[in-house]
């Protein structure tokens, strides 16, 4: 099964960092790109904010991770998705966990700190489906890494139980 991964013997100009050539390899990945049969997709509403659950299918985890996208805050998940999508599905295969991808809000229509509150809205959901801080790991690229420590201190110094870990 094609979980997404690049086999860069058979990538040409894959080295022209920022070049035309690996946007034009991202898009053909993505537009060619379907879930893999054993997983599934759901599309959530909470609160007005989009998120995406992906798990393995007929499969309750017990572990969660809250993916949060990248894009310059500027770019939202409707842009970047497939990508993301991708990427949910690498998490959810080497760990079990459903993976839960927020779309948060980005400028210039909602600037900060319209990001950060919905980062930790899809925490506080995460923690009122069940599932213990322990077993959720919040992970984040790019602008979403930025998001991701930005979470973690709001977490923290709003008393709020902390995450296992942080990527």
């Amino acid at each position: 099964t094609d979980y997404g991964f690049i086999d860069m013997n058979n990538c040409k100009n894959i080295l022209s960092i920022g070049g035309n050539s690996n946007i034009e390899l991202l898009k053909q990945l993505n537009d060619t790109w379907t879930l893999p049969e054993d997983y599934s997709l759901e599309v959530k509403k909470v609160d007005g904010i989009t998120m995406e659950w992906v798990q393995i299918k007929d499969n309750k985890p017990d572990k969660a991770i809250l993916q949060l996208h990248g894009g310059a805050y500027i770019r939202s998940l409707e842009d970047n998705g497939i990508t993301y999508r991708r990427a949910a599905v690498q998490y959810a295969k080497l760990s079990g966990a459903g993976v839960l991808t927020v779309d948060y809000r980005v400028a210039p229509e909602h600037p900060y700190p319209a990001a950060l509150e919905d980062a930790v809205q899809a925490y506080k959901w995460l923690l009122g489906e069940g599932y213990p801080p322990e077993n959720i790991i919040i992970a984040g690229d790019s602008a979403g890494g930025g998001l991701v420590l930005a979470t973690s201190l709001y977490i923290r110094d709003n008393d709020m139980p902390m995450p296992a870990a942080l990527i």
